[in-house]
């Protein structure tokens, strides 16, 4: 997880844990999912073998960073 963790601008990455907190109870399709990236979304669920109902407070480390990635910057804002 080091590794991985090294490889990401770290003040986007943290933009993109706030926005995948923002809303309490809120699944993470609904605090990061966009029109443009719902389908995105949908490809690192099946890929990863993550619950699509999965909240922020659930998600290990390493699966923050396979939505980052998949996402790209744009998920940060």
């Amino acid at each position: 997880t080091r590794e991985n963790a090294e490889t990401v601008d770290v003040p986007d990455f943290y933009r993109f844990l706030q926005r995948c907190f923002r809303n309490r109870r809120k699944t993470l399709l609904n605090n990061v999912g966009t029109a443009e990236n719902t389908e995105r979304l949908w490809q690192v669920f099946e890929s990863g073998h993550i619950n699509p109902k999965i909240r922020a407070e659930q998600m290990t480390l390493d699966q923050f960073l396979l939505f980052y990635r998949h996402l790209g910057p744009e998920s940060a804002i």
